[in-house]
């Protein structure tokens, strides 16, 4: 709980510094995503389906680098890592008679990420600017955990 009480507290830090610069300039940005997910699967277990579910927790890091392009608009290129979380009981399979019937209680991918895009940024007073942006995400598995 105080985990997410301090990610809460540096994600609104992190946003009230972007929204008070409306000037635009060269900039380097810090996003921390989490997503809490609640997952469900289907596996057979001797011709009959099973339906496990869970929940978990998948958190990551991402840095950019955003450039004025004109007149209020600028690009944005990135790279983050992403550890996505399944709380799903479920079995696999090793091609081996002496390990049969395995299972894990979770499963979790980690992932990095290439992302680039582009934004809009207005000044609505001198504290407060409207910002937007369209990016494309590449995620790519480095490894399942």
């Amino acid at each position: 709980m105080i985990k997410s009480f301090l990610l809460a507290i540096l994600l609104i830090s992190y946003l009230s510094a972007v929204s008070q610069s409306a000037k635009m300039k060269s900039s380097i940005g810090i996003s921390i995503p989490v997503i809490w997910n609640h997952s469900e699967a289907t596996f057979y277990r001797l011709g009959s389906p099973i339906y496990p579910t869970g929940n978990a927790m998948s958190y990551g890091l991402n840095i950019d680098y955003s450039q004025p392009l004109y007149k209020g608009f600028y690009g944005k290129l990135g790279v983050g890592y992403f550890r996505q979380t399944f709380g799903i009981i479920r079995p696999f399979f090793y091609a081996s008679p002496i390990q049969f019937g395995w299972a894990t209680n979770s499963y979790s991918y980690d992932n990095v990420q290439l992302f680039g895009g582009i934004g809009y940024k207005e000044a609505v007073s001198k504290v407060i600017s409207i910002n937007g942006a369209a990016t494309l995400l590449v995620s790519i598995v480095a490894s399942e955990v």
